[in-house]
């Protein structure tokens, strides 16, 4: 409601009606008249600049004066139409009755506005077929409106304003109130932009505007309008202003395409506010500041603002701020900076400080620098998005010194040369996203001359020639994730210095080094490296020195037939508890020793299931370590030069599935509340399994220094069981094995952990590892006691072959018999490792090789096979020559025969007994063995 009535005006602020005449005198006590007992009135203020009154058809008029005076307003209405034509009238020049005017022609859609002076009268004849009609009324000086309604049925009629006066004095008018669309300057009442910024900036009305004092206002009436500059550009604001609107879908001021829209002055550095408005269209040829232009240090802050399809044309000094270009610093918060563009840089925004917030900044351009932004000194971003934007050479969202941004995104941005998301001396990005952008040379993501923090965030899909997620100086990483990003070198980080913690590096590929991170420095913990690819080198890391810890590497791969280095390559480098598995190359498919004296030390790790980048070979470590202890190596003759049962160190381990969960998986424990360490996404690692060898098989003096600090990459303490803590990346609540060492069952059987079987028993031994039941025998198979006068009858499948030195060493020949069961052979040692095998105090019985050789023990090993107090009886090879050789032992080498038996054995072609090609036999019975040439 008004504050001040509108006193001695067409109605009250209470909205009624003074007074119905049947004519006007101007007298001080005027003469009413009944209407029409049908017609009514209602009054309603439609807000600081209106008011509206509406004839109804079905009350009376109220013609009391609410402070006990009358009015000279003077309202008639007649049954009938003057001249029958249905037309409007109203009268012209200062509504000097009898003046008549036509104006039907000008009636849109039952809507007619007439401006009005100090006094006047009108006339409003109106047809019986209309249900609504709205005159509205206008001062010309203060902008306020009189809206009056008719509403009815069948009626015709007229009504006659006459002599109504306006007491300007006596009104409050808000003070710099824009009331009309027009670009205009004119002694017409009305109050235009052009003209509120004129007064502003002389202190003084203009025209139609009071001394706006500092705050240009818009009517409510313009909303849905646009503003259009249309005879030269507005002028220069050299005050301190708000421009405020009726907001940024409400009212717009389009510079035509043809002029700037607000420029600031330098004189006296004004500061200037501009709210709840769209700014589009707007355009400085060879010029800056396409939308705004400010030469003032003073602060900008636009609120709530689109500024929209703005452009600059020029290159180099000018050019600059398709949407601003300010000298002094801005702030943006709630706005749209969209489709701007620059001949050089700052397609949006050009400034020596940008602030923004809450902001989308999108499908800017610029030639030269900063698609979205371009600030000299500083950018902060917060709470944004910054999308689709492009530069032809640098920073394709934002090119400024110092750069932070948090709880943002920034996408699909381009550069033409180094920077598709930022470009930056220094950065500090936390909490935010930056995907699909692109640079043509560095930094796909993220650019950075000197060093940049990134925290809690996420970089996808980025690319760029060196660093498709981050090219920097220095970059430190932490609980973030670098995922799908391309680049020759270094697909997720290219670096002088990395630094990467409690971060996953996922699907990020590398056309030459470093499919994760390459760099000449590399320290990572507590961090995840997978499926990366590189051609050449280092799928997951390449550099010249790394130092990793708690951090798992898995399935990363290098292409090239001559490529190293499936999950690291350096020169020098410190591996502490951590997991490489199932990386592939040529050479390393775990870990590549460059050549050069640089120390490379890998303790309390796990090396195991790394393959050449066929997958068909196993390749853990290529060149030899500097030293290692409390190691899984899984490939002996890969093994760095660790040797089993040195140091601590558990080398031959082939088959990983006895270690730990190939499936990587996000094996997070319970976070605790505010630990600064574990970030919102899941840590994968491949947890260890029951009874594998990594339980508690670490140094703890290892654990408990840095880098591990007896914590794991879950940042969970070490150890978990025991006094000792796992080898790897995972610390498990598992137990260390605790199974009898020596075979203690009859039974056949395979992966119960309740007996150690005999075929356990050879697993155990060939993997180093437990298995089922058994540990692992670390070279020797025994037997229980308990096991004297029983018999291990093969009900399964044949044994597994024996790949790896051993002894099986029973109670004696008497005493514990292993029975092929007249379907298997008993013993197979293969050629392909070539085993030293050692088999005493045991008899062998029924064995049958069919079509084979051997038909109790067949040995195709390089290796010496030594058969010592054994009784081998009626066993069977059959089959045609080159099979059917050795029914009790077939050699394809050396065997030594001693203190044994063998009887009742047959070789359909050769060798009953023994067919070999050097055989030793002492102290020994060869008897009723038989074949068919001896």
């Amino acid at each position: 409601m008004h504050t001040t009535p509108y006193r001695r005006s067409l109605f009250w602020a209470t909205g009624v009606v003074l007074a119905l005449l049947s004519s006007c005198t101007g007298s001080t006590s005027p003469t009413t008249t009944a209407l029409d007992p049908d017609l009514t009135h209602s009054v309603a203020e439609l807000g600081d600049d209106e008011a509206s009154i509406t004839l109804n058809l079905a009350e009376a008029l109220n013609t009391t004066d609410p402070v006990g005076r009358m009015a000279a307003a003077v309202i008639v209405v007649t049954p009938a139409d003057l001249d029958g034509n249905n037309d409007f009238f109203v009268p012209v020049g200062q509504f000097a009755p009898g003046t008549i005017f036509n104006i039907s022609d000008l009636l849109v859609a039952g809507v007619l506005e007439a401006d009005y002076l100090a006094q006047g009268s009108l006339i409003i004849s109106f047809s019986p077929n209309q249900n609504q009609t709205i005159i509205t009324l206008r001062n010309r000086t203060t902008g306020f409106r009189v809206r009056i309604r008719i509403r009815g049925g069948d009626f015709r009629g007229q009504i006659s304003l006459a002599n109504f006066v306006f007491d300007e004095p006596t009104v409050v008018i808000p003070t710099g109130i824009v009331n009309t669309a027009m670009d205009v300057v004119a002694d017409d009442g009305m109050c235009s932009l052009r003209e509120a910024i004129a007064a502003n900036n002389n202190n003084q009305p203009e025209n139609g505007c009071n001394n706006p004092a500092g705050t240009i206002t818009f009517v409510n009436s313009l909303v849905g309008e646009t503003i259009l500059i249309s005879t030269t550009a507005l002028p220069t604001i050299s005050a301190d202003v708000k421009i405020q609107g009726l907001g940024a879908d409400q009212l717009t001021i389009s510079g035509n395409d043809q002029f700037r829209i607000f420029e600031i002055a330098a004189n006296n550095n004004p500061v200037v506010t501009i709210e709840k408005l769209t700014l589009t269209d707007g355009r400085a040829t060879y010029a800056n500041g396409g939308a705004i232009l400010s030469a003032s240090k003073g602060l900008l802050t636009i609120d709530s603002v689109k500024i929209l399809d703005s452009t600059v044309t020029g290159f180099s000094e000018i050019g600059r701020g398709g949407g601003i270009r300010t000298d002094g610093d801005v702030m943006v918060s709630n706005s749209t900076i969209s489709g701007n563009s620059a001949g050089s840089n700052g397609g949006g925004i050009y400034a020596p400080t940008v602030t923004l917030s809450d902001s989308t900044v999108s499908s800017n351009n610029a030639g030269l620098n900063g698609g979205g932004i371009r600030a000299t000194t500083a950018t902060t971003v917060s709470d944004s998005t910054l999308n689709g934007n492009s530069a032809g050479s640098n920073g394709g969202s934002i090119y400024a010194s110092i750069t932070i941004v948090t709880d943002s995104s920034l996408t699909d941005g381009f550069a033409g040369n180094v920077g598709g998301g930022i470009l930056a001396t220094t950065a500090t990005v936390s909490d935010s996203t930056l995907s699909g952008n692109t640079a043509v040379k560095r930094g796909g993501g993220i650019s950075i001359a000197n060093s940049v923090s990134v925290s809690n965030s996420t970089l996808e899909g980025n690319s760029a020639g060196y660093g498709g997620g981050i090219n920097a100086e220095t970059a430190q990483v932490s609980n973030s994730i670098l995922q799908s990003n391309r680049a020759n070198f270094g697909g997720g980080i290219s670096a002088t210095t990395a630094t990467v913690s409690f971060t996953t590096l996922a699907g990020n590929t590398a056309g030459s080094y470093g499919g994760g991170i390459n760099a000449d420095s590399v320290t990572t913990g507590g961090s995840t490296f997978t499926n990366n690819q590189a051609q050449f080198y280092g799928g997951g890391i390449n550099a010249n020195s790394v130092i990793v810890s708690n951090s798992t590497l898995s399935g990363n791969s290098v292409t090239s037939s001559s490529g190293s280095g499936g999950g690291i390559r350096a020169k020098g480098a410190s591996i502490t508890n951590s997991t490489l598995i199932l990386n592939r190359a040529s050479n390393g498919g775990g870990i590549q020793r460059r050549s050069g004296s640089n120390p490379f030390v890998v303790n309390n790790t796990i090396v195991a299931g790394n393959t050449n980048n066929a997958g068909t070979i196993l390749k853990d470590i290529n060149n030899t370590l500097t030293s290692g202890s409390n190691n899984l190596i899984g490939d002996k003759a890969t093994s760095g030069g660790l040797t089993d049962g040195a140091n601590g160190n558990i080398v031959g381990v082939a088959d990983i599935n006895l270690v730990l969960n190939t499936i990587l998986a996000a094996n997070s424990p319970t976070i605790q509340a505010g630990d600064p360490n574990v970030g919102t996404e899941p840590v994968l690692t491949h947890a260890l399994v029951p009874n594998s060898p990594a339980l508690e098989a670490g140094d703890p003096a290892i654990c408990a220094a840095a880098p591990v600090n007896n914590q794991d990459q879950r940042d969970q303490p070490r150890p978990q069981t025991g006094t000792n803590c796992d080898i790897g990346s995972f610390e498990s609540d598992l137990a260390a094995p605790s199974l009898m060492g020596i075979v203690n069952t009859l039974l056949d059987e395979s992966g119960s952990e309740a007996d150690c079987s005999l075929r356990e028993a050879i697993i155990a031994n060939n993997n180093s590892a437990p298995f089922g039941g058994c540990v692992d025998p670390k070279g020797t198979i025994t037997f229980a006691t308990a096991l004297s006068g029983g018999t291990i009858t093969i009900t399964n499948t044949a044994l597994p072959a024996i790949t790896e030195d051993v002894v099986i060493d029973g109670p004696g020949a008497n005493d514990l018999t292993v029975s092929g069961n007249k379907q298997f052979r008993v013993f197979e040692i293969p050629q392909a490792t070539s085993p030293v095998v050692t088999i005493q105090e045991l008899t062998l019985t029924e064995g049958l090789a069919t079509d084979l050789s051997g038909g109790a023990v067949f040995s195709d090993s390089t290796g010496l096979l030594t058969m010592n107090s054994v009784t081998i009886s009626n066993s069977t090879a059959t089959g045609n020559f080159p099979n059917g050789l050795g029914g009790g032992i077939f050699a394809s080498y050396t065997v030594a025969v001693s203190n044994s038996t063998l009887s009742g054995n047959s070789g359909e072609v050769d060798g009953g007994g023994i067919a070999t090609t050097s055989a030793t036999v002492s102290n020994s019975t060869l008897n009723s063995n038989s074949a068919s040439r001896g």
